[in-house]
């Protein structure tokens, strides 16, 4: 494979080369048609095809971003497996519907051939995604704990058990879709729940960033700058043009246009004088305003508003508690449910 020293060693330059693999860009390539990050600009990165683009996605993510890109490349794999597999199931169960051709010739050697297919298919699934299941009950083991992983790990491991016995003797049923297709809904779910968790986090940053740490207060007719933190009911601040309000409060001086887009979601632009009120995180477009804070610093409209985001992700976890709850009694549930068929079957036959 090239490296980027190899590329530049055969006479390439760096804009010639994919930014990720090295490999030479095609010769006749317009800006347009190799891959870059962004449209437009002369120094943003190119590759040479969308897998190498994606790759250096997953391999540089970091954070919560990383977690949530990484579990879409394991589910991906594991989605195409699992098709594969679903397509010899097909087969395998039409074994039922026409027994007579499925028994001669050279269809017993095929329904052979199908279950292993399905084995090989399925024991990359497992691994890819019931590794994730496994760290996390090692780790309620650890608390002393049980909750919903282990009644998904116990079905999973159960269904892929029975079938791979069904597959070494070569007889019963297999049921190795079941173990894929479990673990696909899973992680498809535990990924959307990551996905969302992550744009909450980032809209909340994306808040919290619209109020400044620092702020201009009158104090004895003098203007001095001090930390929002610092801000009192009643003191009086000097926002300049360009600069966010950093309280709620009410204009006590000049005239400006307010954009308060980002905390009432209005798309145009409103004209504040004196007397009318203000919310923080708000921006002051083109007035020298004076206002008197009518709440502390970090406790107007957009705390609260910051708070209400906070609580909404919170309530989730809340419901994950009472699923977590509910399958440490669920659980030995179903085993004694499962012991109870098993022996009324061995016992009455």
């Amino acid at each position: 494979m090239f490296s980027h020293d190899a590329a530049r060693s055969a006479g390439l330059s760096h804009a010639e080369t994919c930014h990720y693999c090295g490999l030479p860009l095609d010769a006749g390539a317009t800006k347009d048609s190799a891959v870059s990050e962004h449209n437009g600009g002369t120094n943003e990165p190119r590759y040479c095809c969308f897998g190498c683009r994606f790759a250096e996605a997953v391999a540089n993510e970091k954070g919560d971003a990383g977690h949530v890109r990484w579990t879409l490349t394991r589910l991906g794999v594991a989605i195409f497996l699992s098709m594969n597999v679903m397509v010899f199931t097909l087969a395998l169960w039409s074994r039922d519907v026409y027994v007579d051709a499925a028994l001669g010739g050279d269809a017993r050697s095929f329904h052979e051939l199908f279950r292993y297919a399905s084995l090989v298919l399925t024991v990359p699934v497992l691994f890819l995604l019931g590794g994730p299941l496994l760290d996390n009950i090692l780790a309620d083991w650890r608390c002393r704990s049980a909750a919903t992983d282990l009644l998904l790990l116990v079905g999973v491991a159960a269904s892929f058990i029975y079938s791979l016995a069904s597959t070494l003797y070569g007889d019963g049923h297999v049921y190795f879709e079941v173990t894929c297709m479990v673990l696909v809904a899973v992680t498809l779910g535990r990924w959307l729940e990551a996905t969302g968790k992550l744009k909450t986090t980032e809209a909340l940053r994306a808040l919290e960033n619209l109020l400044p740490d620092t702020v201009r207060v009158i104090r004895d007719g003098e203007e001095i700058v001090q930390t929002l933190g610092e801000v009192n009911t009643g003191d009086t601040l000097h926002v300049l043009a360009g600069e966010r309000i950093p309280v709620d409060g009410a204009i006590v001086r000049n005239t400006s246009t307010i954009d308060q887009q980002a905390v009432t979601g209005e798309s145009e632009p409103v004209v504040r004088q004196t007397g009318d009120e203000v919310f923080s995180g708000t921006l002051n477009l083109d007035g020298d305003l004076y206002i008197e804070a009518t709440a502390p610093g970090g406790a107007g409209t957009l705390r609260r508003m910051i708070d209400a985001v906070a609580a909404a992700a919170q309530q989730q976890e809340r419901y994950q508690r009472l699923a977590d709850r509910i399958a440490r009694w669920f659980l030995p549930a179903v085993l004694l449910a499962a012991a109870g068929t098993f022996a009324l079957h061995y016992f009455w036959h």
